[in-house]
């Protein structure tokens, strides 16, 4: 983590110390800033070390939003960012040996994350805003199952039809990260920007889930897994649509 660190200082350092300015006057991209930043993401996380080893996956995909708000006078954002990662899902056919009516057994892997971030944007009058990011908050690994009757068509007074709902496992951990990334400017008109961000997550140690190789699901949702231990190390990849990020 120091070394990552490091690296992300040296790189930002020049560009940083070149756009120290209060304000930009008459300028094409820095015209203004909307107090309020929606960004809603997708994300590829890259398990590494430990983590990759007992995961056993090159990747994992994800989906999050991110809400910021630009200190007045300051080229500063506080926010929170959340995470939803899924990996790892089971999915169990059978028919009910009472009524004979075809149900599923659906088990699900999951890793939220829900942090408090700082960001920090250097004034550039450019179509591409850089910026260095810092997190911290939770993370959690969670299981869950549940059956459903299959393909049955529900009515409008009737209730979502799942049965045997149970967490499995929830472990939640305390969580950091590092980042760098930058927007390109789409359109000042509607006040949008591609977000592009590169970064560095760690956790606490806690229990996950990791499907087994087997011909068949089997009945025990928890049998079709190992179980492991282990911090959530990745580096990650996140693209998104900033929304209000910038006026005219």
């Amino acid at each position: 983590m120091k070394s990552i660190c490091i690296i992300i200082t040296a790189f930002l350092t020049p560009l940083f110390l070149g756009a120290q300015e209060d304000t930009v006057s008459d300028s094409t991209y820095t015209s203004g800033r909307a107090f309020l930043d929606i960004i809603p993401e997708i994300e590829i996380g890259f398990p590494i070390g430990d983590f990759q080893n007992k995961m056993d996956r090159q990747t994992i995909l994800g989906k999050g939003i991110a809400v910021f708000y630009r200190l007045k006078n300051q080229p500063v954002d506080i926010g929170l960012r959340y995470g939803d990662f899924a990996y790892d899902n089971v999915k169990r056919n059978f028919r009910d040996s009472i009524d004979g009516a075809n149900l599923v057994q659906k088990t699900k892997n999951k890793i939220w994350i829900l942090y408090g971030a700082m960001r920090y944007e250097p004034i550039v009058d450019l179509p591409i805003q850089p910026y260095i990011e810092g997190s911290i908050g939770m993370n959690r690994f969670y299981t869950k199952t549940f059956t459903k009757v299959s393909n049955l068509v529900l009515s409008n007074e009737d209730n979502d039809n799942r049965f045997d709902e149970a967490t499995l496992n929830s472990d939640w951990g305390l969580s950091y990260g590092a980042a760098i990334g930058f927007k390109l400017v789409l359109e000042k008109t509607y006040q949008t920007a591609l977000d592009v961000q590169m970064g560095y997550r760690s956790s606490d140690v806690g229990t996950f889930y990791v499907k087994k190789d087997l011909p068949t699901a089997q009945a025990e949702p928890l049998d079709n897994y190992f179980e492991r231990r282990g911090a959530l190390s990745t580096l990650s990849f996140k693209i998104g649509i900033s929304v209000l990020g910038f006026t005219e």
